[in-house]
C-alpha cells in the first residue's frame, strides 16, 4: 500500500528533477501538481475515505508524508543548483517568492479521491494563525487538533475516516482517566535566534490505541510578529512503551515496547513519524512519561523540544 501511494505521488516529480535547469524552470516546477492517484486499497464511502485495515491506513499516512518531503527536498536541491548556494535565507526567500507549497501532494491526493480533507481546512486556519502577530502555539490549528498534519489529509472535514469497517475519529475516542489512558497528546515550542532572525521549533506527540505519532514544524517569526514556515535542517523521533491492560501493570508480559523511530532531514519545514501498535482496542499508556519524543532545528545548538506522555 505504502509503495503504491508513494510511487503514484512521486511519478511526476521524477520528470521535474533538473539537469542544467533555468530559473524559470524552478518557478514553474514549484507549481507542479501530482498526477491522479490510482489507489487500489482505498475507497470512498459516504464522504470519507475507507481503508481495509489499520496497516493500510498507517502506510498511507507514511507514504503521503514521504511524497511531500521528497518533493520539497528535490525542489530545494534544484534551487541550490540554480542559485549556487545552500544558504538558508536565500533558499527560503526563493521558496516564498515562487510560492512553493511543500504540502501540494496533500491537496492533489484529496482532489484525486474527490473529497475535501481536514487538512484543507486546517491549512487555511494555519495561514490565518501565521498572519496574526498575537497568535500562540496553543492557537495553532495543527497543535490543538488530535490529527497530525499528514494524517489530517486522510480524514474528511468532520475528522472521520473508515478503517476496517469502523469509523475512526480521534476526537471521539474513549479516553480513560487515572493511572492509564487510551489516548493522549502534547505539544511544546522553543524560540531562538538564528542569523539575526527569531525562529521557532514546534513539537507534537500524539497517541491512540492503534499508533504513536510525533511531528516537528519550523517557523520564522518576522519583526511584526507574523510567521512563515521555515525550511531548514529538521529532526523528529519517538518511541517508548505501552501496557496492554491497566490491571496487569508494569510486568513484562503486559508491556508493548515501541522501538524509537527517527527522521533527520536536511531541508524541510515539517516532518513526522508514526508507529503502529497493532491494536485499536486494548493498548493503553502507563503513567507517567512512558512515551517520549524529540524535536529539533538541527542547524542550531539548543533549538530543540523534548516531550513525554
Amino acid at each position: 500500500m505504502k509503495k503504491i501511494i508513494f510511487l503514484a505521488l512521486t511519478a511526476v516529480f521524477t520528470s521535474a528533477i533538473f539537469t542544467g535547469c533555468e530559473k524559470d524552470d524552478v518557478k514553474n516546477w514549484s507549481n507542479q501538481t501530482t498526477e491522479s492517484l490510482n489507489l487500489k486499497n482505498v475507497a470512498m464511502s459516504n464522504g470519507m475515505l475507507e481503508f481495509p485495515s489499520w496497516e493500510s491506513y498507517i502506510a498511507a499516512v507514511e507514504a503521503i508524508g514521504e511524497a511531500c518531503e521528497e518533493r520539497t527536498q528535490n525542489y530545494v536541491d534544484s534551487l541550490i543548483k540554480v542559485l549556487g548556494t545552500d544558504d538558508d535565507e536565500i533558499l527560503n526567500d526563493a521558496i516564498q517568492k515562487n510560492e512553493f507549497n511543500p504540502f501540494q501532494p496533500l491537496h492533489d491526493f484529496a482532489n484525486s479521491m474527490g473529497f475535501t480533507s481536514m487538512y484543507a481546512v486546517r491549512e487555511d486556519l494555519e495561514k490565518e494563525w501565521m498572519e496574526d502577530p498575537n497568535s500562540t502555539v496553543e492557537d495553532n490549528p495543527f497543535m490543538n487538533t488530535e490529527l497530525e498534519r499528514y494524517q489530517s489529509a486522510l480524514h474528511n472535514v468532520n475528522g472521520d475516516v473508515k478503517i476496517a469497517g469502523e469509523i475512526f475519529n480521534p476526537d471521539k475516542c474513549i479516553n480513560n482517566s487515572g493511572d492509564c489512558k487510551r489516548k493522549d497528546n502534547g505539544y511544546g515550542e522553543k524560540q531562538f535566534t538564528y542569523k539575526n532572525k527569531n525562529r521557532m521549533v514546534v513539537g507534537k506527540i500524539s497517541t491512540r490505541s492503534a499508533y504513536l505519532s510525533a511531528s516537528t514544524t519550523l517557523y520564522t517569526i518576522r519583526d511584526n510578529g507574523t510567521k512563515l514556515l521555515w525550511t531548514s535542517g529538521i529532526h523528529v523521533a519517538a518511541g517508548g512503551k505501552k501496557w496492554y491492560t491497566c490491571d496487569a501493570g508494569d510486568v513484562p508480559y503486559n508491556i508493548l515496547h515501541l522501538d524509537e523511530k527517527i527522521k533527520d532531514r536536511m531541508a524541510l519545514c515539517h516532518t513526522s513519524v508514526i508507529i503502529s501498535t497493532n491494536s485499536f482496542l486494548c493498548v493503553i499508556i502507563p503513567y507517567p512519561a512512558s512515551l517520549l519524543s524529540s524535536h529539533a532545528a538541527t542547524k542550531v545548538n539548543g533549538a530543540y523540544v523534548n516531550l513525554a506522555l
